[in-house]
């Protein structure tokens, strides 16, 4: 008789947590502070998503200013053999 008392003590338990908004009365936080954290975490790799966009953006034409550079310089070598050969 003592262990379906606890039992039913256990069960009751669990259902209190479970109206609380709990999956199980040995939680200790509920589903609405779980899906709070949660929302917090979206918003947070939402900002970091977009703070790494602007980076590659900036790296892009950053690349793009280099890799003109590079052939401006090449142009130029190749200007000057021609140039010493005539």
């Amino acid at each position: 008789m003592e262990e379906l008392s606890k039992s039913s003590e256990e069960y009751e338990k669990d259902y209190q947590g479970v109206l609380a908004g709990k999956s199980s009365g040995n939680e200790e936080r509920c589903l609405e502070d779980q899906l709070g954290d949660a929302k917090v975490a979206v918003g947070s790799a939402e900002t970091e998503l977009k703070q790494l966009k602007t980076k590659i953006s900036h790296c892009q034409k950053e690349l793009k200013e280099k890799r003109h550079q590079l052939l401006s310089k090449r142009e130029e070598r190749m200007s000057s053999k021609l140039e010493g050969k005539m």
